[in-house]
């Protein structure tokens, strides 16, 4: 059973990696919000880190609505990404985190750019209408990254 990850340039966890950036580590090239090019229930877990970030609202329900299709029954989806509410708690100043967390890695194009930004509650909000199970969203600080914004894990049941 599949174990994929989505949006894992050149570092990702497992394989198959599908990223809409061409890399050696990317073993298929293709924008996710147009679907995942994988057959029904062909995969266990699909996984992403600083990826959901990076597309519309709109996109990342279209989303979770292909990782539902691409699961098999009690398959899940973990998601890394940053918390909205805990960096406006955490950071009384302006600095290069607080700009990378609205705005993403600006100078490298539209695909680095941050579109959505998701909080604890409107991520539980959003699993919870939908048909997820086992919502787990926790605090993550597993990062080593130079990006330092606090970030949330997401983890639910098909």
């Amino acid at each position: 059973m599949l174990k994929v990850e989505l949006g894992g340039g050149p570092n990702p966890v497992y394989h198959p990696n599908i990223d809409i950036l061409e890399h050696p580590a990317v073993d298929c090239v293709q924008d996710v919000t147009k679907g995942i090019p994988l057959p029904d229930g062909s995969a266990e877990l699909i996984f992403s880190r600083d990826f959901i970030e990076h597309i519309t609202f709109y996109q990342f329900l279209c989303l979770l609505e292909e990782c539902w299709r691409v699961l098999v029954e009690g398959g899940r989806i973990e998601f890394i990404t940053p918390d909205i509410q805990r960096t406006e708690e955490t950071w009384n100043e302006w600095n290069e985190h607080v700009t990378h967390m609205y705005i993403g890695e600006w100078n490298r194009g539209e695909a680095m750019r941050h579109k959505m930004w998701f909080s604890v509650d409107l991520m539980r909000y959003i699993l919870e209408n939908g048909e997820w199970n086992d919502i787990e969203v926790t605090d993550y600080i597993g990062d080593a990254d130079h990006w330092k914004e606090p970030k949330m894990r997401v983890v639910a049941v098909k």
